[in-house]
């Protein structure tokens, strides 16, 4: 009856389900230290715990955001970007000299 069960796509859809959810708590136990909640009383413990889940959705949208890429030297014959793109430019190269000034011994 189990391995008949255990054999249906239903199953394997509910298994795979629940090792996504699995992983996560097992996230936020090991690696966010949320084996013992800190706070006192359930607003605490709701508190603690949203917290430690919006640390983990920030941490799966950081993944989806594709790393900016260095941007090429302009050229006479290339048309004229977007001025959205010329802000985020200007941000990337200002990320890059302030890295590099807090890496300086």
């Amino acid at each position: 009856m189990a391995r008949s069960i255990a054999m249906t796509d239903a199953y394997v859809t509910s298994r795979r389900q629940r090792k996504k959810v699995e992983m996560l708590f097992a996230h936020l136990k090991r690696i966010l230290k949320l084996d013992r909640l800190r706070l006192r009383g359930p607003n605490g413990a709701k508190d603690e715990f949203l917290l430690a889940a919006t640390a983990q959705n920030l941490r799966k949208m950081a993944k989806l955001i594709p790393m900016p890429t260095v941007p090429a030297p302009a050229r006479e014959d290339r048309h004229r970007s977007h001025p959205a793109d010329a802000r985020q430019n200007r941000l990337f190269r200002r990320l890059l000299q302030h890295n590099r000034i807090e890496c300086r011994p």
